[in-house]
């Protein structure tokens, strides 16, 4: 049974290579007459147009930076799982081979072929033997990334302990080791007298650290940490802490300025100073400065 061939299919066709380019006279002359009598053929035309205007709109999707990444990491945890492909078939030939009576005669030679190899082998050690059948582990690729710095915190007995690197190489989701941290800077801040820190912030813009504390007695401290160094390259980790900069301990402001527009240069809060100096009269310290305001 033949299926009824729509009549309209032809000019909606032409309808579509219209909107993609420019049509012959006499092509043109037939779909504009047709157009002219045909109400649904209208509607097509009508809907093709608003489909191209609708996806001509879309804004393209730039494919992820690590897709790549993914993709060979994934490639190589496929292949070290997988057997090669000429073991396969040296499997399949045997196979093959075995079934052939014709061939038995060849299967004895080969057998004691097999056992004059085997005795030969009988000097070399198991070590050497396992070393040949490990399989080879692909190691995940790590990509680049936009240079970032990053600053992070941690309260130890010694003090806060505040951590500064930089990262351009991050790893796949599935292998998050594959790549080191080169350069790693720690500082250590100590709060005077028998404060205890609570609670912190760090602002990543200008670098400054605002420290919450309390003491025996219950009073809130607040103080302002500047990292000098933030956004400069960082020197490489060099051990354990005794090996850090030295502690530089916080000094007391005057009570009439409040804590919330005290700056470690006596400025108002609002508009942090652009330089890293020290102010007149206090000693420089080539590592974190902080300042403190009681509550």
């Amino acid at each position: 049974m033949k299926h009824a061939v729509d009549p309209h299919l032809p000019f909606r066709q032409l309808i579509s290579e219209r909107l993609d380019g420019v049509l012959p006279r006499d092509a043109t002359v037939r779909l504009r007459a047709h157009l002219a009598i045909c109400p649904p053929c209208r509607m097509a035309e009508r809907a093709y147009l608003r489909d191209r205007l609708a996806l001509r709109s879309m804004n393209p999707l730039p494919p992820p930076r690590d897709l790549w990444a993914r993709t060979a990491a994934a490639l190589d945890r496929e292949i070290a799982r997988r057997p090669s492909t000429s073991r396969r078939l040296r499997s399949d030939r045997r196979a093959r081979r075995a079934d052939s009576p014709a061939l038995m005669l060849s299967a004895l030679a080969s057998l004691v072929l097999g056992v004059a190899v085997v005795g030969t082998q009988f000097g070399t050690s198991r070590d050497d033997l396992e070393a040949t059948d490990d399989p080879v582990v692909a190691l995940p690729t790590p990509f680049g990334v936009p240079t970032q710095a990053l600053a992070f915190v941690e309260l130890t007995p010694a003090g806060l302990a505040i951590y500064q690197t930089t990262v351009d190489r991050v790893c796949p989701p599935a292998s998050i080791d594959c790549a080191e941290v080169s350069t790693t800077h720690r500082r250590l801040v100590a709060a005077p007298g028998e404060l205890t820190a609570v609670s912190l912030d760090l602002h990543a813009a200008n670098g400054r650290l605002a420290l919450l504390t309390i003491d025996d007695m219950g009073n809130d401290t607040v103080s302002v940490v500047t990292l000098q160094r933030f956004l400069d390259p960082v020197p490489p980790f060099v051990g354990p802490l005794r090996s850090d900069g030295p502690v530089v301990r916080s000094s007391p402001v005057s009570p009439s300025v409040s804590a919330a527009d005290r700056t470690p240069d006596g400025i108002d809060g609002t508009d942090p100073p652009a330089s890293d100096d020290p102010p007149e009269g206090l000693p420089s310290h080539d590592g974190v400065e902080p300042s403190r305001s009681d509550h």
